[in-house]
């Protein structure tokens, strides 16, 4: 993945994160994300974002055509270990994204969550 797909990708998701009230009641933005080289793993999603490509609302277009063009290159995991994310970390956030050293987003930082 180039280092502009990763900054077009995390523009968008912050645009659309900053328009969005609920959204930055969930979390706060995580100002240290970084781009990580990993073997990729297929989003079983991503035929649906595609046949539906040109569609998504106004406010999430950008994003929706970004993850399309980021689906060939991401680690897409749908679990995590205690040992990456922390006990406390995975009982409290199950249904949410993880943010963690080493993990689906990678940070900086181990608790990134308010």
């Amino acid at each position: 993945m180039s280092r502009a797909l990763f900054n077009e990708a995390l523009d968008a998701a912050r645009l659309l994160w900053q328009s969005s009230a609920v959204m930055r009641g969930f979390t706060r933005w995580p100002d240290d994300l970084i781009l990580t080289r990993r073997k990729p793993v297929r989003i079983r999603a991503i035929a649906h974002l595609q046949a539906r490509a040109g569609t998504p609302g106004a406010r999430t277009a950008r994003l929706h055509n970004t993850i399309i063009a980021l689906a060939p290159h991401v680690e897409w995991r749908h679990t995590y270990s205690e040992a990456e994310v922390g006990a406390v970390f995975l009982a409290g956030t199950r249904p949410k994204g993880k943010f963690a050293p080493g993990g689906a987003r990678c940070t900086a930082r181990t608790n990134p969550m308010p």
